[in-house]
């Protein structure tokens, strides 16, 4: 009995697995074509101009160009007080 139903739930799971990409048919038509060759875009060979940025203040460095980062809360509630 033990045997039959552990049969029965490999069945059951190889079967599930099988089913789960199972869906309408796609003709070949509805998948597109794939383009071999890449089309010559006007100005791509060009490379990109960066911007000119001002300098530097005195004593302060590039990395206080970078965006400051909001405040990340703790995802469980480690600020809030406990018990209220």
């Amino acid at each position: 009995m033990r045997h039959a139903l552990i049969n029965a739930s490999v069945l059951a799971i190889v079967l599930g697995l099988f089913s789960l990409g199972c869906g309408p048919g796609v003709s070949h038509s509805d998948l597109g074509t794939i383009v071999y060759e890449v089309p010559s875009v006007p100005g791509a060979e060009e490379p990109y101009r960066l911007p000119e940025l001002p300098p530097l203040p005195n004593g302060a460095s590039p990395k206080d160009r970078m965006p400051k980062s909001l405040p990340v809360t703790p995802a469980n509630g480690e600020d809030s007080e406990p018990g209220k």
